[in-house]
């Protein structure tokens, strides 16, 4: 007699575990289920070879489903159903679910007569096996071949076929469920379902196959069952209801109840696992707690200090990072982290790390640490970015913020936007690529129009993964206010700006972002129209996606390097809009600080960093110089303005530019080492002239030498300059070399 597997006519809800996995591959005990299947067919002489109903078949089938776990009694069963001749046999169990309506309806002869949805004190399910004679067969391939258990019982009731009810006292489970997972696995454990293994039992409850190593040391409660080629080192607890499977290392210090671990995991020191479910191939680092009800699918690594809190699904061949509490379930992308900033930014794949359900996340968590104030939201004009800012309104909406929608613009527009608006806070969003991948970027704008520091960054975060969310009545939800015409003010404001009444110079602009050529083109308008069309082209730019970066090439079609940038923006201060005062970064040219001095100009000096350039300019109300660092089209306008108003040629105002020999290397390092290294430097240098001011600055003779540690990447730039490139190389080589040995791991 042969057997066919059909699917359960119950969905699944095993996820991560049957992820790219068949139910059938299961492992229940370290044994898949279709194992267990075949061990309990065999010994009622039943074979399972066939994978389908066969066309043509002499005798009985089997039909059983694919997650079913049974003991059933299948030869008396068989007996029953040849000896009334039945042409369907269902075999049924008192059900597990008493409040379940509907309960299977049987004669006095044990025949089916039907379905009844009534409330019975002891309903009758199905089990999930059906004896099916020929008839019944070949009913089927006259209709349904693809069945399964409730497709048979609808044909037997529509074919007139007769149905034998056997009502089956042992026991059985159809694993749909994580419940059930764990159920069956306690359910063996405490010997209500009997499958066959090869362990040992030590004691009452305590099973281990051969080849386990259990350190002195170790507590065990009971039930638990240890499996082949696994370790156990001194000082673990293993707590009842555990399962642990072959080649596992459970390391000094852990703790693991009610769990079951799958084939070569290693748990590391002092862990804490509870009511947890880990597949195949895990580490889990140091320190770390999973709690109830969480499932960690194959080929994970969890990394020290970690913890997931209860019914977490972690899919297969993902990593947490270091220190994460994980409050979500952590499917899309490849890293679990409590970090959502790179770099200052936000940032991820589409539809993958950045979902409209993660930016509603987002913005109820930016509404809830400005409860009630005003936030502006803009983004890029490409149609992702435009969708996750009206579902990141959604969320700011729910939390009772005043919410400013501008709409598309460029980021620029947004910091302007933001300043002029007085809003407390705005949100940019802007379109990117990763290896042709699209991959949004978020920005966070300060009530000034900067970039928010770190401290903010892990406000945000905080409640971001605790969940500590604000949830405004319906009573206080702002309508959306729009501000759909801010484009055009900008443009407007810009052509005001400008000296020239007509123009004997020009200017060639590109860009990719569509919003960006469509504010070009109703600026340039404007200008060509007091603009001959055979004037020169004075120089070629192209504008970053989101407006604020601009690269202006020379008219050889070199790229123009930051220091030639800021003292281009320099000469436009003094010599076009009447400057009195100009910052310089640390890593500017020390020949450009003095040129500047020479002008009369009073200097200020600040950080590297982009935040901190953006606060000093913005503290000391320089509004022109922060348009012109961070605003391309500004910059590229006024520029052309500038060479216009002046009658000065491109070419001519690049020949004042102060000769500077500058080479800029980076080195990667570890955070934990950066501090180090510096000190170091100091402790050395530290009697020379020197700068503290961002990593620290060396002034030698003809030129000088900074090293810069990264604060959002694991590296440190070096920036030198010098007399000659010959000498700027010396000197990087020198410093690189020495902080490669530093930064190097011991």
């Amino acid at each position: 007699m042969k057997a066919i597997v059909i699917p359960s006519a119950t969905d699944y809800t095993l996820n991560p575990l049957l992820y790219n996995c068949n139910i059938s591959h299961l492992p229940v005990m370290g044994t898949p289920i279709q194992m267990h299947r075949r061990r309990f067919l065999a010994s009622n002489n039943i074979d399972i070879s066939a994978e389908e109903i066969p066309h043509i078949t002499d005798s009985d089938i089997v039909a059983i489903e694919e997650n079913l776990l049974t003991s059933a009694d299948l030869s008396h069963a068989l007996f029953e159903h040849h000896r009334l001749r039945a042409d369907i046999t269902v075999i049924l169990r008192n059900s597990s679910d008493p409040s379940n309506c509907s309960s299977i309806l049987l004669d006095k002869h044990n025949f089916i007569t039907g379905i009844s949805e009534n409330y019975t004190s002891v309903p009758l399910e199905t089990e999930g096996i059906y004896i099916l004679s020929k008839d019944a067969i070949s009913a089927i391939l006259k209709t349904d071949p693809d069945i399964n258990g409730e497709k048979i019982i609808n044909l037997g009731f529509s074919s007139s076929l007769n149905m034998l009810g056997f009502i089956s006292n042992k026991y059985s489970i159809s694993i749909s469920s994580i419940s059930d997972y764990h159920k069956a696995h306690n359910d063996v454990l405490n010997g209500t379902l009997p499958l066959n293994f090869s362990a040992t039992q030590i004691k009452p409850g305590f099973f281990v196959e051969s080849g386990v190593d259990i350190s002195s040391g170790v507590t065990i409660e009971t039930p638990v069952y240890i499996s082949a080629g696994s370790h156990i080192e001194r000082g673990a607890k293993i707590g009842g209801g555990t399962f642990i499977s072959k080649n596992c290392t459970i390391k000094s210090g852990t703790s693991i109840s009610r769990s079951i671990i799958g084939n070569e995991c290693c748990i590391c020191e002092s862990c804490q696992i509870d009511g947890t479910i880990l597949s195949s191939g895990i580490n889990i680092g140091k320190d770390t707690k999973i709690m109830e009800n969480s499932v960690i699918g194959y080929g994970c690594r969890i990394e020290p200090e970690c913890t997931i809190n209860p019914n977490i699904r972690i899919w297969p061949n993902k990593r947490v990072l270091k220190g994460t509490r994980l409050n979500d379930n952590l499917i899309y992308g490849s890293i679990g982290t409590e970090k959502l900033f790179t770099d200052g930014k936000i940032c991820g794949e589409i539809n993958v790390e950045i979902t409209p359900e993660f930016m509603a996340k987002l913005g109820c968590a930016l509404g809830t640490l400005f409860h009630n104030k005003k936030i502006g939201v803009g983004s890029d004009s490409s149609p992702a970015c435009s969708h996750l800012a009206s579902a990141v309104i959604a969320g700011l909406v729910s939390s009772g913020a005043r919410v400013f929608d501008f709409g598309e613009q460029s980021l620029p527009m947004t910091r302007i936007a933001t300043s002029q608006y007085l809003l407390d806070t705005s949100i940019h969003i802007k379109s990117e690529t990763t290896d042709g991948v699209p991959c949004p970027e978020i920005e966070f704008i300060e009530p000034d129009g900067s970039s928010y520091s770190h401290a903010f960054e892990k406000r945000l975060e905080n409640t971001f993964f605790n969940n500590i969310f604000l949830r405004a009545e319906p009573k206080f939800l702002h309508d959306i206010v729009k501000l759909d015409g801010y484009k055009m003010l900008y443009i407007q404001e810009m052509l005001n700006s400008i000296k020239s009444r007509s123009f004997n110079k020009n200017m060639e602009l590109r860009t990719r972002s569509e919003g960006i050529s469509d504010i070009l083109e109703i600026l340039l308008y404007d200008i060509e129209l007091i603009t001959p069309q055979s004037t020169k082209k004075e120089f070629s730019a192209t504008i970053s996606k989101d407006g604020q970066q601009i690269i202006i090439f020379s008219s050889n079609g070199t790229p123009l390097n930051n220091n030639q940038i800021l003292y281009i923006i320099s000469m436009i201060l003094l010599k076009h809009l009447n400057a009195e005062t100009i910052v310089l970064p640390v890593s500017a040219s020390s020949q450009l600080e003095e040129l500047l001095k020479g002008e009369s100009c009073k200097i200020i000096n600040c950080s590297a960093s982009t935040q901190e350039f953006m606060k000093t300019l913005l503290k000391n109300k320089l509004y022109q110089q922060f348009r012109l660092c961070f605003d391309g089209i500004y910059f590229a306008v006024t520029l052309l303005d500038f060479l216009n108003h002046s009658n000065l040629s491109f070419t001519a105002l690049l020949e004042g530019l102060p000769p500077c020999i500058y080479k800029e290397t980076e080195i990667e390092c570890p955070d934990s080492k950066k501090a180090k290294i510096i000190e170091k430097l100091y402790s050395k240098y530290g009697s020379s002239n020197i700068s503290v001011s961002d990593g620290i600055k060396i002034y030698q003779t003809g030129g000088w030498v900074l090293v810069l540690p990264e604060k959002y990447r694991h590296y440190i730039k070096i920036i030198t300059e010098a007399e000659t490139m010959e000498a700027a190389e010396e000197i990087s080589g020198i410093f690189t070399n020495k902080i490669k040995k530093l930064a190097k791991p011991q």
